[in-house]
């Protein structure tokens, strides 16, 4: 299991159970296809404008926060993970 939590200066810490480690590539390949489902989201028709009023009519989540997540969905794998 993988625990995260916020730490005051902004920046996450990723905690494993030591129990029950989740390999490097399990991760690798979580953040791979979270990364190409939002690309396949955003070539599926909608405008990104409107997946951001959907995502905030069902959440409540102001519009600034949802954009950012956005962009971060589509980074995540060249934040992450190294091309092989």
């Amino acid at each position: 299991m993988v625990t995260t939590r916020k730490k005051p200066t902004g920046k996450v810490e990723v905690e494993q159970d030591q129990d029950e480690p989740v390999s490097s590539p399990v991760l690798a390949d979580a953040i791979v296809r979270i990364a190409d489902a939002m690309h396949q989201l955003l070539r599926s028709g909608l405008n990104r404008k409107a997946i951001e009023v959907l995502v905030r009519h069902k959440s409540g989540v102001k519009g600034e926060d949802i954009a950012k997540v956005l962009d971060a969905l589509t980074q995540l794998r060249d934040d992450y993970c190294r091309r092989t």
